[in-house]
């Protein structure tokens, strides 16, 4: 696609990442957006939009996404929709009309774009990728293999800092079936390569909060027992959770 839009330039373009959240109000946040730099000047912005389903209102909302990156980086901007099945890509594709000749056509990458990222040494070798890949495949029929596939990416993610591992985390989750991302929680990762010190400092993380949720929740309902209850399941949440806080957060937040 970066080739399509400048040739070979796109190979000189540094890429910074961020998001439209931080840049508009609550109302209308974007998934995530690229920034692409050339000699450290914004010359293409980049949002991204992962969608699960076929949503009509998208596409009043997407333009806005663009007009206020463009606005706020003063350069080219354009949107890229990650769909989770090949009916949504299809639909996505579909030039947005704003009025008279104006419109707006959507990058577009549909599962069968993306490669089914699974190899642990190839994931880290490119994270964005490993990502992408598991938005693209999180919705697979195999949900075995849209969970493998969705583990590799928080194992790439391991060398980024925290702001950008927590986003990507965040993501995958979002984007899992209820099942599968129950399933993603509940790995193991003394059980695989993946033993680095940031899963040591997230592990620990997530049991904290996951007691910390125990006791609000035993609290809210106003019980000794619910604050038992709540206690003991979060205990049993925290040290399930692969990537700590990140895991634990998204996964709530995508019930």
């Amino acid at each position: 696609m970066l080739r399509a839009w400048r040739g070979n330039r796109a190979a000189r373009l540094a890429a910074a990442r961020g998001h439209v959240r931080d840049l508009q109000p609550a109302e209308y946040r974007a998934d995530l957006v690229v920034l692409l730099l050339l000699q450290g000047r914004p010359v293409l912005g980049i949002v991204i939009e992962v969608q699960l389903q076929i949503d009509a209102d998208q596409i009043f909302v997407w333009p806005v996404y663009i007009a206020k990156l463009r606005a706020r980086m003063r350069c080219e901007v354009r949107l890229l929709v990650v769909a989770a099945e090949e009916r949504i890509a299809r639909w996505a594709r579909r030039s947005i009309e704003l009025g008279e000749d104006s419109r707006i056509t959507p990058w577009v990458l549909g599962p069968s774009a993306v490669p089914q990222i699974i190899d642990e040494h190839q994931a880290r070798e490119d994270p964005e990728l490993a990502v992408l890949s598991a938005l693209a495949h999180a919705r697979n029929p195999d949900s075995a293999l849209a969970v493998q596939i969705a583990w590799a990416a928080p194992v790439a993610s391991a060398g980024l800092d925290a702001e950008r591992v927590r986003l990507y985390v965040d993501l995958v989750l979002s984007a899992l079936p209820e099942a599968a991302r129950r399933a993603l929680i509940a790995m193991d990762p003394a059980k695989y390569e993946y033993r680095s010190d940031f899963a040591k400092h997230y592990i620990g993380m997530g049991r904290a909060e996951g007691r910390a949720e125990g006791r609000a929740e035993g609290k809210a309902e106003g019980e000794v027992k619910g604050r038992a209850e709540g206690e003991i399941q979060g205990r049993a949440q925290g040290p399930a959770a692969p990537t700590g806080v990140a895991l634990r957060a998204a996964a709530v937040r995508g019930q």
